[in-house]
C-alpha cells in the first residue's frame, strides 16, 4: 500500500488570494513566468541543498535540512513538488495545506517525517510508524512511496522490470491485448520495481539483474514486456534465417593442388616450355598432346 503523503492533495489556501480561476492576461503571463523560474532551478536547487547539508558519511539530512531543501513546511508536507508549485510557481511557503490535512499541524509533520524516512532509509522494510514498506533490500527493491527520480541518500531512484515467469509473460500479454480498456497500462505499472542508483534489483527467480523498465507506447500495449517481444522476435528471424542458408562446407584448398611444377624451367627462361622427354614425344606424336596436359 502507498505510504501517506505519497500522493499530493488540492491546495487548500495561497497567501495574497492567487486565483488560478480567469483574471487578466498579465496575471497568467506573471504565473508562467514565475512556474518557468521555478522548474528552471528547482532539481540544480535541491541537489545542491542534498550536497550541502547531507552528512558526509550516511548521505541523510535531520528534518530541518529536509524540509529546507525540498520547501517543505509546518503548514506545507509537500513544498516545491505541490500543485501550485509546480504548476503556478507560488513559493510553498505562501501555501497553507493545514485545513485540508487529516490532524491539521500534526498531521502535516508525520507526512514530512514519512517523506525524510523515504529519503534517508530508501531500502526499511517498515517506516517511521512501524508500517510495512514492501522493500526487499536483499532483492535491491526500494519502498513504497520512493518513486523514479527521487532523490534520495543513497542516490537517484529508477525504475526496473519485474521478472515474470513464462506464464506470467503469456498472461499480461494475452491480458494486455484481449483484455478490458486500459489493462496494459495497469499491467505495466503493476510490473515494475523501483532500485537506487547503481544498486540495480535482481530478479527472486532466477538471481539475475533486472532489465530497466523502457515505458511508452509499446510497454503500454503489451503490459511491459516490449523486451520479451522484442528477444523472441529476434530469435526467431535468426531460426529462418539459418533454414534458408544452404549448408555449405568449405573446401581447403592447398597451393598444392593448384601448383604448375617448375622444376623443368630456369629463372632465365622461365616463360619456355621445358624441353620434351622421350615420353613426351611419344604422346604428342600418339595424341597429339603437348607435354603437361595429360
Amino acid at each position: 500500500m502507498p505510504e501517506p503523503g505519497q500522493f499530493g492533495k488540492p491546495e487548500a489556501s495561497v497567501a495574497g488570494g492567487f486565483s488560478t480561476m480567469g483574471g487578466g492576461g498579465g496575471g497568467r503571463e506573471r504565473a508562467l513566468a514565475a512556474k518557468n523560474a521555478v522548474r528552471a532551478n528547482e532539481d540544480q536547487r535541491m541537489i545542491g541543498g542534498f550536497s550541502t547539508y547531507a552528512d558526509p558519511g550516511t548521505g541523510q539530512l535531520n528534518q530541518a535540512q529536509f524540509n529546507r531543501v525540498t520547501g517543505r513546511t509546518a503548514t506545507n508536507p509537500y513544498g516545491s513538488q505541490g500543485f501550485f508549485s509546480r504548476v503556478f510557481g507560488i513559493d510553498p511557503a505562501n501555501i497553507d495545506y493545514s485545513n485540508i490535512t487529516p490532524g491539521g499541524g500534526q498531521g502535516i509533520a508525520t507526512l514530512n517525517a514519512l517523506a525524510l524516512d523515504r529519503f534517508n532509509n530508501p531500502y526499511a522494510e517498515r517506516n517511521v510508524l512501524g508500517n510495512l514498506t514492501g522493500a526487499n533490500p536483499d532483492l535491491g527493491i526500494a519502498r513504497s512511496g520512493v518513486k523514479p527520480g527521487d532523490y534520495t541518500s543513497m542516490g537517484t531512484a529508477k525504475s526496473y522490470r519485474q521478472d515474470l515467469s513464462p506464464v506470467g509473460v503469456g498472461a499480461s500479454l494475452f491480458t494486455s491485448l484481449y483484455g478490458p480498456f486500459g489493462a496494459g497500462a495497469m499491467i505495466d505499472r503493476g510490473t515494475r520495481v523501483t532500485g537506487i542508483e547503481d544498486n540495480i534489483p535482481v530478479s527472486a527467480r532466477t538471481g539475475e539483474p533486472l532489465s530497466p523498465a523502457r515505458g511508452g507506447i509499446m510497454d503500454i500495449l503489451t503490459g511491459g514486456q516490449t523486451d520479451y517481444i522484442g528477444e523472441k522476435t529476434g530469435t526467431m528471424v535468426n531460426s529462418m534465417m539459418d533454414f534458408f542458408t544452404p549448408n555449405q562446407q568449405t573446401t581447403d584448398i592447398q597451393s598444392s593442388d593448384v601448383s604448375i611444377p617448375m622444376s623443368g624451367y630456369s629463372e632465365e627462361g622461365r616463360y619456355t616450355v621445358p624441353p620434351m622427354t622421350t615420353e613426351d614425344i611419344d604422346v604428342y606424336n600418339m595424341y597429339g598432346t603437348p607435354p603437361g596436359l595429360y
